[in-house]
């Protein structure tokens, strides 16, 4: 029974290890894992992080206008769109260029597995923000 605790233990630890050193593997591994983040009910945005690019699609009756989206952390690179009701929007990782005009280029998709954050403005002038 030891011997059973102990394999258990040492595969969670392989396991844990793989997640903390190299996330881009278990993401090519299995690229539907965690690849659609959802936004809270008062900003209901649905990202679903593809290969080719984000699929940013609105779950409301609302507009949301100069959208900004930034993927990564360093640098971050960022594009904008405007979002009508009900609507998605296609954000290819070429659109995606950092402070300097740099495009993301081939690293889009590993960029927006580390981080994402996005930036709206409603109706009424007020602004939403989440990260993922």
């Amino acid at each position: 029974m030891e011997a059973l605790g102990t394999v258990a233990l040492l595969a969670l630890f392989g396991l844990a290890a793989t997640w903390a050193c190299d996330r881009g593997l278990v993401y090519e591994l299995v690229p539907s894992f965690r690849a659609v983040k959802h936004g809270p009910p008062g900003f209901p945005l649905t990202i679903e992080i593809q290969r080719a690019g984000l699929k940013v699609s609105n779950g409301t009756i609302a507009t949301w206008r100069a959208c900004q989206i930034t993927i990564g952390a360093r640098p971050p690179f960022g594009t904008t769109f405007d979002l009508g009701p009900r609507m998605s929007v296609e954000l290819p990782y070429d659109r995606f260029v950092s402070a300097e005009a740099v495009p993301v280029k081939t690293e889009g998709y590993r960029q927006s597995r580390d981080r994402i954050a996005v930036q709206c403005t409603d109706a009424s002038g007020r602004q939403h923000l989440m990260f993922f």
